[in-house]
């Protein structure tokens, strides 16, 4: 039986409006970050490519990851994910 993770939240274009992964581990809390962009996006590799991510606390001591892509159109978009749930667990 796999670790259980729930997606709620928001699209997560915006901190405000962030995907909440809800998980108790790390690696599974991850891959669903990049399951959630597949899903918005389509395939890793045709419809976008991955730039950059970033781990950051706000200013209110909530973890998120911000993670950026390029799309096939050569635009950028960033995703941001409320990562309190797993955020230092293995």
């Amino acid at each position: 039986m796999g670790t259980r993770v729930i997606i709620s939240g928001g699209p997560g274009d915006t901190v405000e409006n962030a995907v909440v992964v809800t998980t108790d581990s790390s690696k599974a809390g991850v891959e669903a970050e990049y399951v959630y962009i597949e899903r918005a996006c389509g395939e890793r590799g045709a419809a976008w490519n991955f730039l950059s991510q970033t781990q950051f606390t706000s200013e209110d001591g909530r973890n998120y990851d911000e993670i950026t892509v390029r799309l096939a159109d050569g635009t950028t978009r960033s995703f941001y994910f409320a990562i309190d749930s797993f955020f230092g667990r293995p």
